[in-house]
């Protein structure tokens, strides 16, 4: 049986490994190049890069669950663009 509060699905009674789910980003808190709080190093979700400044954009859904979600700088732009030109463009219809 795997303990559900071990993040690597790794410890049990019986000495099996269960499901391994990804690393979140690292404890160790980074700030960003320019110097904005709450970016620590991890893996942006969207271009899939590794060991990059990283921000929390949110909470993911999907098959169900929830997951929080990073984004490099460039990625948090560009979503940032994307939901921009989402609300310019269907706001005006509600």
């Amino acid at each position: 049986m795997t303990d559900p509060t071990d993040p690597t699905g790794t410890t049990g009674t019986t000495g099996t490994t269960g499901p391994r789910r990804p690393a979140p980003p690292r404890a160790r808190s980074r700030q960003h190049p320019a110097g904005r709080p709450g970016w620590t190093t991890g893996l942006c979700w969207r271009c899939e890069a590794v060991d990059r400044p990283v921000a929390w954009a949110g909470p993911v859904q999907a098959h169900g669950s929830h997951a929080p979600m990073y984004l490099c700088g460039p990625c948090d732009r560009r979503l940032g663009e994307l939901v921009w030109a989402y609300l310019c463009r269907y706001a005006r219809d509600r």
